[in-house]
Formats: structure tokens, C-alpha cells, sequence
């Protein structure tokens, strides 16, 4: 049995750092810690030290392949994975722990619709018809919850007896969610690129955890300069 990385590699690390830290806060009402926050600082060296007491960095390093094997076999205690199925034997989901207690953090995201503006005015308007009925209530539980048995974002389905027989409408609810900042960064690619790597050096090759805080801040901040204003900003 084992304590499964929290960071596994590729996209899934910048979800989890989000969660992680945001599990971290204060209170409920907190906002996410910035990185040159002492509560990101204490959330780190902790990260550290729960890989080097519990895991390995190989583990500690899994993808999701392996996740799921060690899930399927029944050879790991907790593991910090996606939500794509609620009845593994054994198991039960839950909230992430927090550092304090009633305070926690999951990483939510989606699916992105949309419609292509360079078609017929008569295909928007049908397109429109589309996207109208996929965010419809009618939709969300049918299909979303009932058939797939999977979470859907429109959260006054929970209090529906008939949706809470499909899916753990306590457990939703009781979600505190942070989305990753892919919507305010123009090149998230790069952005999540760059932060994945100054991680694994903290992580796997020693780099020191005020140099490591140091650095993701300095890259997250918004740097720029108004000729018309004159003034500079952060």
C-alpha cells in the first residue's frame, strides 16, 4: 500500500497546485494565497516533507495510468485523482483535506462550447439552439447526471431528490472549488509550461523553497507599462 504523488505529471500538476494551496486558506471566505504568501511558503515545505515521509519521488511523480492501476488492484490508501467514476470498490471520494478544519480545495473545470462566428447567421441561430438545450437543466440531469452519472455545474440540481440518487449531492456541495487561471492568462500553455518546471526542480532537484515561490511570482505577475499614463504597474 501507498501514499500516491499528489503531483502527477503533465497538465493534471498545475490543477492540483491550484487545489492544494487553495485547501490552505485561512478561512472559507479566503482567497487563493498568492505565491509570496507565507501560507503558500508552509504549504510547500509540507508538499516536501510528505513526499520524503510518505512517497518516493517516483510515486510521488505517477501519472494517471498509474494511478488507476493501483486504484483497480486496491494497492493504495489515498489518492489524489480526477473525478471519472463514484463506485470503486472500496473507495470513497471526498473533499481534499485542508489545514484546517471545514477548509478544503478541488480543482473544477469543463468542457468549453462555443460557436464558430465565421458561419452563416443561419447556423448561429441554430448553433444557439444547440448550446441553449446543452445547458438546460433538462439536459444536465438526464444526461449529465442520470445517464452518465457524472457532476454537472448547474448546482440547483442538488437539491433535486430524484439527481441526488445518482450522484452524492453532499459531497458536491460540499465542494470548495478553484478553476485554474487558463482564462485570464493569454498564453496558459507557456504559463503552465513554465510553473510545472519550477516545481519538479523544487520538488525532485533541491531548488529552495523561497527561490521557487520567488520565481512562480515573478513569472505570474502582470507586468506592464502605459506610455500614455506614464506610470508603471503590478
Amino acid at each position: 500500500m501507498g501514499f500516491n504523488g499528489l503531483f502527477p505529471k503533465g497538465e493534471s500538476i498545475m490543477c492540483t497546485i491550484y487545489g492544494y494551496l487553495y485547501s490552505a486558506r485561512e478561512s472559507i471566505t479566503s482567497p487563493f494565497p498568492e505565491f509570496s504568501s507565507e501560507v503558500a511558503e508552509e504549504g510547500f515545505k509540507t508538499l516536501l516533507q510528505l513526499k520524503k515521509e510518505l512517497s518516493s519521488d517516483e510515486i510521488f511523480a505517477s501519472d494517471e495510468e498509474y494511478n488507476l492501476i493501483l486504484l483497480y488492484t486496491q494497492k493504495i490508501l489515498f489518492s489524489h485523482f480526477w473525478d471519472f467514476e463514484h463506485n470503486i470498490q472500496d473507495y470513497v471520494m471526498s473533499p481534499f483535506p485542508g489545514r484546517k478544519k471545514g477548509i478544503s480545495g478541488s480543482c473544477i473545470g469543463g468542457y468549453l462550447l462555443g460557436i464558430n462566428k465565421y458561419i452563416s447567421d443561419e447556423k448561429i441561430k441554430a448553433a444557439a439552439v444547440v448550446l441553449e438545450y446543452f445547458t438546460s437543466a433538462e439536459f444536465q440531469k438526464e444526461f449529465v447526471i442520470k445517464y452518465y452519472q457524472s457532476y454537472s455545474g448547474m448546482n440547483k440540481l442538488y437539491d433535486d431528490e430524484e439527481v441526488c440518487s445518482y450522484v452524492d449531492c453532499k459531497l458536491i456541495k460540499s465542494i470548495q472549488g478553484i478553476e485554474r487561471p487558463s482564462a485570464v492568462i493569454d498564453n496558459y500553455e507557456s504559463y503552465s509550461n513554465k510553473i510545472t518546471n519550477i516545481i519538479s526542480e523544487f520538488l525532485y532537484n533541491g531548488k529552495p523553497v523561497t527561490d521557487t515561490l520567488r520565481e512562480i511570482d515573478d513569472f505570474t505577475k502582470i507586468n506592464y507599462y502605459s506610455i500614455k499614463d506614464s506610470f508603471l504597474s503590478f
